[in-house]
């Protein structure tokens, strides 16, 4: 029997599948490059992965989807999947942060900073303190972020987990990742679990933090009339 962990808060949707006696072992695992096409090609990579490991849905027994912070719409996406196929199969549903899955493969010593890209030219952001979090996640510009850090001291370890384009002008010690690993997310989802019951499926919403921007359509007559 096996757990299904999905999260699609960015570029790369990230699936993977997991022990159920054991969330942490990671039996498979698939990322892909999702941004123009998530919708269309979510489902039916999950259906590849369970085949190549011989699991048929039935053999499910929980789906863990990341709640972001991320992209507005592939976190809807993300979740409305997980929803959907823990309502069809009638198997638990738990929700974790993303930035979680990033912080699990830091351990729990010193300060670490997860960033990711945003819009408006700033960055998601979460500080945690010996592995757990030290606030929610929020939004800030990069060069106000690097002063936070300064607040931590110097004699605190600072390590910064996220993208390259992000990490690349704060200080500490940093780690590259575009995208949560299968291990990461395997950690915050097994986290999850063990601190309380599943989500209700009704209410379970993403983490968005930043508000979706609102363009204008290329044709304005669409807002006369």
């Amino acid at each position: 029997m096996s757990i299904l962990l999905l999260d699609t808060s960015c570029d790369h949707a990230v699936l993977a599948l997991c022990n159920s006696t054991d969330v942490r072992n990671v039996q498979s695992s698939l990322v892909y490059e999702g941004r123009r096409t998530l919708s269309s090609k979510l489902l039916s990579r999950i259906d590849a992965m369970l085949k190549s490991e011989g699991v048929a849905l039935k053999d499910l027994t929980g789906v863990a989807v990341g709640l972001g912070p991320g992209s507005f719409t592939g976190l809807r996406v993300g979740v409305t999947t997980a929803k959907t196929l823990a309502m069809a199969l009638d198997i638990p549903l738990y929700g974790f942060e993303t930035f979680h899955a990033y912080a699990a493969i830091a351990g729990d010593q010193g300060v670490t900073l997860v960033v990711a890209p945003s819009r408006r030219n700033e960055v998601y952001a979460q500080f945690f303190k010996s592995g757990a979090p030290d606030g929610p996640a929020f939004t800030v510009a990069p060069d106000v972020l690097s002063e936070r850090c300064g607040a931590y001291g110097a004699a605190t370890e600072l390590h910064v987990i996220g993208s390259a384009v992000v990490v690349k002008s704060l200080p500490g010690v940093k780690t590259t990742l575009a995208w949560p690993t299968a291990e990461g997310m395997a950690l915050a989802a097994a986290a999850r679990m063990e601190a309380g019951p599943a989500d209700d499926h009704r209410v379970l919403t993403p983490i968005y933090v930043a508000q979706p921007i609102i363009t204008t359509p290329r044709d304005t007559s669409i807002l006369r009339g």
